[in-house]
């Protein structure tokens, strides 16, 4: 990491990560996930002690009914598009 990284909200890898989970679906797309069908909310990043990790957030209806999120590291990506192609 360059000193300009260290002044930028997150590095630039973390934005090409960023970029390709809103590839995969933007928000308010739906998308299939161990047959749960669930809505797009956020693509965002959290800081973590080893740095920023993008991630996507999901709101989906349990068999109650219930409104539930769920979270979807960038590294589960490519499980995500194989689900969903």
């Amino acid at each position: 990491m360059n000193s300009e990284d260290k002044h930028r909200p997150y590095s630039r890898k973390t934005a090409v990560a960023i970029g390709e989970l809103r590839k995969f679906r933007a928000i308010g797309e739906k998308f299939n996930y161990m047959g749960i069908e669930m809505i797009v909310e956020s693509h965002v990043d959290m800081v973590k002690y080893i740095g920023f990790i993008p991630y996507l957030t999901a709101a989906y209806k349990n068999n109650n009914g219930e409104l539930k999120h769920a979270y979807f590291k960038y590294s589960e990506l490519p499980a995500l598009i194989a689900e969903n192609s």
